[in-house]
């Protein structure tokens, strides 16, 4: 059967939802060679991995009701980070061995999800970076883009990936952001003066994400994955 590739869109719902969402097309796709992402503008939440801990947090519970910021645990990896309108979140939707046959899959995977937000940022003359052992991009040293997964059920994928188009980033000088003291955010916004537009980014991580998927496809297979 052909691999195909769907794109979703979920916008001003909760990062809840989105996770609901991303398991249910999880389900449909599995039923056909399907793979795709959820593009998600969420409302305004911090997520916390499985390391995560009330320690990353330079505020207090109160203070965060106040500022009216869901608290959300989840079972992603790493620690705790801030979703928000100004954001494109990304779900991918994949059975991991379909497209990485490598005993390295997960980090292939991860690597890949880096590469396409890298190649969107040049897309805006920006030029993105890897930091060692520190997964997501950064832009002279400046944190623009977040990864954290979690691989279930012998190869689905929950969680994904955010870029910072705009929007105000004050919400991350309340944590740590993915347990790094002091790391500064920015965003296109920031670096490029002007906020893109949200749907003009998803198109862009999408046309990436699906090239880095079909060459990650073995070979014999490139040839049947389409839109």
């Amino acid at each position: 059967m052909p691999f195909l590739f769907e794109s979703h869109y979920l916008r001003n719902q909760s990062y809840e939802l989105a996770l609901i969402k991303q398991s249910e097309l999880y389900q449909a796709f599995s039923l056909g060679s399907i793979c795709g992402v959820l593009f998600h503008e969420p409302r305004a939440v911090y997520t916390l991995g499985r390391r995560a801990s009330f320690q990353d947090f330079l505020i207090s519970t109160r203070e965060i009701q106040d500022l009216g910021i869901e608290v959300l645990q989840t079972d992603r990896g790493g620690q705790v980070t801030y979703h928000g309108p100004g954001q494109v979140v990304g779900f991918p939707v994949l059975h991991l061995p379909r497209v990485y046959e490598s005993a390295k899959a997960v980090r292939c995977f991860v690597h890949d999800l880096e590469e396409s937000l890298i190649l969107t940022l040049q897309d805006f003359e920006i030029t993105g970076a890897r930091l060692e052992n520190a997964p997501g991009v950064y832009v002279d040293g400046k944190k623009i883009a977040s990864i954290g997964i979690q691989v279930k059920n012998e190869g689905e994928i929950s969680h994904g990936f955010s870029l910072n188009l705009g929007g105000d980033l004050d919400a991350f000088l309340n944590i740590h952001p993915c347990g790094m003291p002091g790391m500064q955010m920015t965003s296109i916004e920031k670096l490029k003066g002007f906020l893109p537009d949200w749907s003009l980014v998803c198109a862009r991580i999408e046309t990436h994400l699906k090239g880095l998927f079909s060459k990650r496809l073995s070979k014999g297979e490139s040839s049947r994955f389409h839109s």
